[in-house]
């Protein structure tokens, strides 16, 4: 597997942690934090290569991918190192799999960069006889909201990522709808022990992350109210769910503490949303060493890198098992817009 992750992909590192090298990413700033994170766990001391460098807009460019157009042998990659998914078709045949993943999530490549390299990293495959058109498959696998719009050249026309005819990519993930639903689930248990199953929780987070969650949770039935215009007596006598949404991990356990002092909130009540994977390990280790000032013992956590990790893994799962893409394009679809 390919991971195609720009400058950065939290994602992608939390794959690696989990799976190792198995997974092969693509950066374009060596000096990203992301990098130092698997030179650090994966390179045994700078002596192992864990990454592929490609500079910055030059996605289009194939000698930053080690090869020329008209070379045969001046790719020296084995099997071994291209990392195929094998898989299984219907007629029980076996075929090599390769799966590209891009995380666009975080909006730090262009869509065109991603389809660049797209085809440049299918071409090298072809070249060096490791894919075989006829007999293997590419599952090219872009994490980005479908939704958005890509403008003509005129800028007159925008036409939404999932409906363009240049198919830009096999398989589309929305990473805001997966981590909405993730986060309604957690709302869903707090309604339900608490005895009711009204569909309603009170978001803290700023402006574009509240619009964001609002429109996706009311497809879903969820009404989300902003926690400043929420009379505080009146949700002390409701208890709502209350999602902390803050920029980092210690902003997000800073203000559930906060919230549960202030508003003297029962720390089950609350849902906080995490945008590393370490946020988890970080909460752990605050209880673990007995700072208990917050009083957050319990809270639900939702880590958005894992969540993300955790899509891409499905899909290569359902590839391993012969699925194609439109199969795993329509259950993708089809959960987005299921009820909880």
């Amino acid at each position: 597997t390919w991971g195609i992750c720009g400058s950065g992909s939290l994602a992608t590192v939390t794959s690696m942690n989990i799976d190792g090298l198995h997974i092969v990413p693509l950066f374009n700033d060596p000096k990203s934090q992301h990098v130092a994170a698997i030179l650090k766990q994966h390179s045994l001391q700078n002596n192992v290569p864990v990454y592929w460098h490609i500079e910055a807009g030059q996605y289009d460019k194939p000698h930053e991918y080690g090869w020329e157009w008209n070379s045969e042998n001046s790719l020296a990659m084995s099997r071994k190192w291209l990392l195929p998914t094998e898989a299984k078709t219907k007629g029980g045949e076996q075929q090599m799999a390769f799966v590209i993943e891009a995380d666009g999530a975080d909006g730090n490549m262009s869509v065109r960069d991603t389809f660049s390299s797209f085809a440049a990293l299918t071409r090298m495959a072809e070249m060096c006889g490791m894919y075989v058109p006829s007999k293997d498959t590419i599952m090219r696998v872009l994490m980005i909201n479908p939704e958005k719009p890509e403008k003509s050249a005129d800028g007159k026309t925008e036409i939404p990522l999932r409906d363009h005819e240049l198919n830009m990519a096999d398989v589309l993930i929305d990473p805001q709808t997966l981590l909405v639903r993730e986060v309604l689930k957690r709302c869903m248990e707090v309604e339900k022990q608490n005895g009711r199953e009204k569909k309603l929780a009170v978001l803290n987070a700023d402006k574009d992350i509240f619009d964001m969650v609002k429109a996706r949770a009311a497809k879903l039935g969820w009404e989300i109210i902003d926690y400043h215009s929420l009379h505080v007596d009146k949700h002390r006598e409701e208890r709502h769910p209350v999602i902390v949404w803050q920029g980092s991990i210690p902003s997000s356990l800073y203000m559930s503490g906060h919230l549960r002092k202030v508003w003297q909130l029962k720390v089950e009540d609350m849902v906080g949303v995490a945008s590393h994977a370490s946020g988890k390990k970080l909460l752990q280790s605050i209880i673990q060493q007995g700072h208990e000032t917050w009083g957050l013992a319990g809270l639900r956590f939702v880590s958005i890198p894992e969540i993300h990790d955790e899509s891409f893994r499905w899909v290569r799962e359902c590839v391993r098992k012969g699925q194609n893409a439109k199969e795993i394009q329509a259950t993708l679809d089809e959960q987005a817009v299921s009820a909880l």
